[in-house]
């Protein structure tokens, strides 16, 4: 069967035996459950627009009482449909409520990374004198004494593409990765602040300290709790519940790079480190 989710339009198909609250979840449509779908709030509700479904539960008599009832007002957790539908997610979940309200000024400060970077033209080699390309730029990087086998394996490729001219990323002793021409100017990294309902990432430049955009979001794993204890309850009772919530946070965190990245006008790949924050809850999902 089939039901239609207002006000974004999304079709979803859902069997007979699943709630529309986990047929939304299933696909991704944004239904916040702040009891964990437990019928225990109403944070979920929904409003009937067509179709025919289960009757009312006690917990949803209870919550909507017969003026809710009576205005098509139901809980997705606790209802499922007997044939196609459409129903009108209430109120429908906008980030934009849940942007920082402000934000003072900040001042740079002077950083000291173990992420540096290195530009190097490398001279070219002859037939007299031949060395790896490893070995060429340990020559002008003394420090430099390891490299993992991805970065050594596409190593003379990029330094054949870039005409030798390349940029080297290094955290302490190791190669990260080999970037033709100077990239010095961008080294960026992220911090997140991961609280239970919103997520925060600031974006900063690595070189001088200076916070360079800011972005907001609701925590993606509220649609299945609005606090702590709903979420590990969910976790435990539900066998792919602690993946869907391991999924929402990080698909959260990779679109608060996407924002960010925006609003600096850089590249996520010239991201190298990210610094996350959070209770123990939110460190273990």
């Amino acid at each position: 069967m089939k039901i239609i989710f207002e006000p974004e339009g999304r079709t979803v198909e859902i069997l007979p035996e699943q709630t529309l609250l986990e047929a939304a979840h299933r696909v991704g449509v944004n239904i916040v459950a702040t009891c964990g779908g437990r019928g225990r709030c109403n944070s979920c509700r929904i409003q009937v627009i067509a179709g025919n479904f289960t009757p009312p539960t006690e917990q949803e008599v209870k919550i909507f009482g017969e003026k809710g009832l009576g205005q098509d007002f139901r809980l997705s957790c606790q209802t499922k449909t007997l044939g196609d539908g459409i129903v009108r997610v209430v109120p429908p979940i906008s980030e934009r409520a849940f942007q920082i309200l402000s934000k003072a000024e900040r001042q740079a400060y002077a950083v000291a990374p173990d992420l540096c970077k290195y530009h190097l033209l490398l001279p070219k080699t002859s037939e007299e004198q031949q060395s790896s390309d490893f070995e060429d730029i340990q020559k002008f990087t003394p420090g430099i004494h390891q490299i993992d086998l991805p970065t050594l394996q596409t190593l003379p490729f990029t330094i054949f593409q870039a005409a030798r001219d390349v940029t080297i990323v290094a955290w302490d002793h190791q190669i990260m990765t080999v970037e033709p021409g100077d990239t010095t100017e961008h080294l960026y990294g992220i911090a997140f602040d991961i609280g239970t309902t919103t997520v925060v990432g600031y974006l900063l430049d690595l070189r001088t300290g200076q916070e360079l955009a800011v972005s907001s979001a609701l925590n993606g794993q509220a649609r299945y709790g609005g606090d702590v204890m709903s979420r590990i309850t969910y976790a435990q009772q539900h066998k792919t519940g602690l993946q869907h919530l391991h999924a929402s946070i990080i698909q959260t965190i990779n679109t608060l790079i996407e924002h960010v990245c925006e609003q600096a006008k850089i590249d996520h790949q010239q991201i190298y480190e990210v610094t996350i924050v959070g209770n123990t809850c939110m460190h273990h999902l």
